[in-house]
């Protein structure tokens, strides 16, 4: 689950997180964190060795 980095600098593709409420937000900044990804990755498939 790696996220879209190609448009990071386009102002334009963020402007959806002005109306986002708190837990929308929080969800945009938790699927971006790297130890989410991991342990979302490891739930889904417990049976492969997924590294860091």
């Amino acid at each position: 689950m790696r996220p879209d980095t190609s448009l990071w600098r386009s102002s334009s593709t963020y402007d959806y997180l002005d109306d986002l409420v708190a837990a929308d937000l929080a969800w945009e900044w938790l699927r971006r964190n790297p130890d989410y990804q991991r342990d979302y990755a490891e739930a889904e498939h417990p049976d492969r060795t997924v590294s860091a």
